[in-house]
């Protein structure tokens, strides 16, 4: 996962003994469907937490929608002022011919 992607320690717990299960494990969970908690060795299932898997799902696809956003707005930017640079550099160019 990435830094932007972080994952609050007590983002899911455990459904036996309540323990905050780590992002390497929910990352697993994801991806595997099953993980062991590391304190008391209880079973813990996709199923048992869809709802705040789903949530995440949502949350990490709204992060990466609003990155390729804010790149798209930079590189328009970047391409615009480039393009008003030029138009200056053409009239000062201009000027000095004159």
């Amino acid at each position: 996962m990435t830094s932007e992607n972080k994952i609050p320690s007590s983002f899911m717990e455990c459904k036996e003994c309540g323990w905050n299960i780590p992002e390497e494990l929910i990352d697993f969970l994801i991806k595997e469907g099953t993980i062991y908690c590391e304190r008391c060795g209880a079973i813990n299932t996709r199923n048992d937490f869809n709802l705040k898997i789903e949530t995440l799902e949502s949350e990490k696809n709204l992060s990466t929608n609003l990155r390729e956003m804010l790149l798209t707005a930079k590189n328009k930017s970047v391409a615009y002022t480039k393009k008003k640079l030029k138009e200056r550099m053409d009239k000062i160019k201009e000027k000095k011919k004159k």
